[in-house]
């Protein structure tokens, strides 16, 4: 029996519409997937940006050590070049925050650079601190010297019957000693050492290489200082404020400041004799364990105070 040619038409019109529908939802779903792939490597692209960007940040909050230690700069022009370096980390921040709402707040690596970021706010508010210290220190030190000279004069020359009279003068020039006579670690300097001892100099190391290190720093002359042997500790932290420590070889330990027990990565005894000396300690991280990638934050303390602080960058 011969099929009518209006029901063929129908057919083939149905085919084509059905056709037609199954192309545009392929090409819907294809465009959707396409759009989605570029979003994704889009996204992938700007959090390397801010990867990059957060390695030259951490450089150059790693090079303000060496402005800090500058000894013909102005403390004024260290404090502008401190700010600078704030707003450059509030406005690395506010674009980690724009980051997290186009919905990429569980990206690892976000969270590794909010991690950064926060290692080098608090490296800033260590530099903050050292500025206020040397302002403080050059404004009461120089009246200082010249009353504890003034003083000590007197108080030799004085008469054994005015000990009473100057019993509170004496309290206040052992405080005044006390705070005159506190170490001081400068001129930091890193050395990588191989399998053989031999030593490579540098402030950046390849973790692949990097097994042991050697701080070596300066111990500033200090006239006022009692000579004798003194603990050096040693602390070396990763980018996340975590101690590197080293229990299995020996190399680590504890130690009390400010009335809290801390981990030390290595220690050294120093036969300090009042005049500049430099101090080399080693320290060899375990076999099981390998430095982080970033910002070595080093810092150095003997008789119960923060003597010095410096870093090296391990990529």
């Amino acid at each position: 029996m011969a099929i009518p040619d209006n029901s063929k038409n129908t057919s083939r019109i149905i085919l084509v519409v059905v056709g037609i529908l199954v192309l545009s939802a392929l090409a819907y779903f294809g465009i959707k997937y396409f759009a989605a792939k570029a979003e994704n490597e889009q996204n992938i692209a700007k959090i390397e940006d801010l990867k990059n960007e957060m390695m030259e940040l951490e450089e150059k909050i790693l090079d303000f050590q060496s402005t800090l230690e500058d000894k013909n700069m102005e403390i004024a022009d260290k404090d502008k070049l401190l700010e600078e370096k704030e707003r450059q980390i509030q406005d690395y921040i506010d674009r980690l925050a724009v980051a997290k709402k186009q919905g990429r707040t569980k990206d690892k690596r976000i969270q590794e650079l909010e991690a950064r970021v926060q290692s080098l706010q608090r490296y800033v508010e260590s530099y903050k601190t050292q500025i206020a210290e040397l302002e403080a220190q050059n404004q009461e030190l120089s009246i200082q010297v010249d009353t504890l000279r003034t003083q000590t004069t007197r108080l030799r020359a004085e008469n054994r019957d005015l000990a009473a009279t100057n019993e509170s003068t004496s309290k206040q020039l052992e405080e005044t000693i006390k705070i005159a006579s506190v170490l001081k670690a400068r001129e930091f300097s890193f050395y990588q050492v191989n399998k053989r001892g031999k030593e490579k100099a540098g402030t950046e190391f390849r973790r692949g290489q990097l097994k042991e290190i050697k701080v070596c720093f300066n111990l500033q002359e200090n006239l006022i200082a009692d000579p004798g042997e003194r603990e050096v500790y040693v602390v070396l932290e990763n980018p996340d404020g975590s101690p590197n420590a080293n229990f299995t070889d020996g190399y680590s330990g504890k130690f009390t400041f400010e009335d809290q027990e801390k981990v030390y990565s290595a220690k050294v005894t120093v036969n300090y004799n009042r005049l500049e000396q430099q101090v080399c300690v080693p320290f060899k991280i375990a076999d099981e364990n390998k430095f982080e990638k970033g910002p070595q934050y080093v810092s150095v303390y003997s008789d119960g105070n923060l003597i010095g602080q410096s870093a090296f960058k391990v990529k």
